[in-house]
């Protein structure tokens, strides 16, 4: 059992005292963000598994729980939704084979005594097409969920997402008897006041409102995280009054002024409203030896350039474009020279300086290196910040390691070294909250 918290709960360990009670319950996790000291001292005497995150995400935090459990069923559940015998009994009861996961019904209470009636509908809904929330104690095989990759890292909404995706994977299961939720809470605030919140952000939600941006709101703010959301909305309303920053628009500008009037074409976009991209030269090397390369046959002799010198070339790009400019990481393969020199560091530090002096840095690369060392690329994503890679896979290509180029009969014989790419792309996403592209 799962349960995620965050900041101090009163329930929670009344909870724990009352899952020890269980003999089908295998082991307690709690995936914590904030919770107070002594709180958690309590929670480790008991025998729960305690795992802390530095930062309130519930999706990442079921993630960090799932990752360590060792049961054959993973149960989510949240530490102010009641559990009794009976639940875990019918848990226990559902048979794996045909089942890769569901959630619990829920119990119309005391928040809206007279729309009771409308429960009989609410259960059909479930069954038929409804979300599982995670008030509703999802469950899932274990196996199951880590071939799903677990749950998007979303600090809000992550039970919407998850639940599509569930409901797409296989079989599902509603269980009796209903589980019910604390109520208190929601009775102080206004039950009707709380339900049409929660509408509303769900809508906003399937309209594409991220759920940093749902989260931030839907919980209260404090002081320095208001000033954080006013200088954002200050810097939307900046780019709606002026779209095309004004460093950039004087460096078009100088850029359209210095051509010959022959050049310029009265309809033209590029290079005169907006830049495409540049390029540095991180590196020469490459270890494939391709059909139709187009490095010269001493690349691989050409020592890559010192970290001042690629510096330089970024910095040069930046003048020439100026802000938000792209930015290739190009060359030979660059990921493939720096991990065999040993200057991993240096292609993180790359990156890093490119969004640091306001270019967009896109690493180029064949991606056999990274898919080999995937702790590499999730440095370059987490440490550096890298979002952009542009991996080249193709029938060209001699070196690929299990695909002889001889051997490679049409591009759908390369389409398990694309895969294997974007696997790693979405597991460092789903682990560590980030997006590569």
């Amino acid at each position: 059992m799962i349960i995620p918290v965050w900041g101090g709960n009163g329930t929670l360990v009344p909870l724990i005292q009352s899952l020890q009670s269980f003999p089908q319950v295998r082991e307690v996790i709690i995936s914590a963000a904030g919770l107070p000291p002594n709180v958690a001292c309590k929670v480790k005497s008991l025998g729960a598994i305690f795992v802390e995150s530095a930062e309130p995400n519930r999706g990442l935090q079921l993630n960090r729980g799932a990752e360590i459990a060792s049961a054959d069923w993973l149960l989510f559940h949240h530490a102010d939704t009641g559990l009794s015998s009976k639940h875990v009994a019918a848990l226990a009861e559902v048979d794996s084979t045909n089942t890769v996961g569901g959630a619990f019904y829920r119990k119309f209470d005391e928040r809206h005594p007279h729309l009771r009636w409308l429960e009989g509908f609410e259960r059909w809904h479930s069954r038929a097409f409804g979300t599982f929330y995670g008030d509703q104690s999802i469950f899932v095989r274990r196996e199951h969920f880590l071939k799903m990759s677990g749950f998007a890292p979303l600090p809000l909404m992550e039970d919407v997402e998850f639940s599509a995706r569930l409901r797409r994977s296989g079989k599902i299961r509603l269980l009796d008897p209903p589980v019910e939720s604390c109520a208190h809470n929601q009775i102080q605030r206004g039950a009707w006041r709380v339900t049409l919140r929660n509408l509303i952000f769900l809508v906003l939600f399937r309209c594409g409102v991220s759920a940093e941006r749902l989260h931030s709101w839907y919980y209260s703010i404090d002081s320095k995280d208001a000033v954080k959301v006013a200088g954002r909305w200050q810097k939307r309303w900046q780019a709606f009054r002026q779209p095309i920053d004004p460093e950039k628009s004087r460096v078009l500008k100088e850029r359209w002024d210095s051509l010959p009037d022959s050049l310029k074409l009265p309809n033209q976009i590029s290079g005169r409203h907006l830049t495409h991209c540049g390029f540095i030269l991180g590196a020469s090397y490459c270890s494939f030896h391709c059909t139709h390369c187009y490095l010269p046959k001493n690349a691989n002799r050409v020592p890559i350039p010192s970290l001042a010198d690629v510096k330089e070339q970024i910095d040069a790009n930046r003048r020439f474009q100026g802000p938000g400019g792209g930015l290739q990481i190009t060359g030979g393969d660059v990921a493939d020279a720096y991990w065999r020199a040993g200057r991993a560091d240096e292609l993180v530090e790359i990156v890093r300086y490119a969004y640091q002096v306001g270019v967009v840095p896109m690493l180029m690369t064949h991606g056999q290196t990274l898919v080999e060392h995937p702790e590499f690329l999730r440095r370059l994503v987490v440490e550096g910040g890298l979002r952009q890679i542009s991996v080249h896979i193709d029938m060209t290509q001699a070196g690929r390691h299990g695909f002889p180029i001889n051997q490679v009969k049409s591009e759908a014989d390369l389409h398990p070294v694309r895969e294997a790419f974007t696997d790693l792309a979405w597991r460092i996403r789903y682990r560590d909250g980030t997006q590569p592209q």
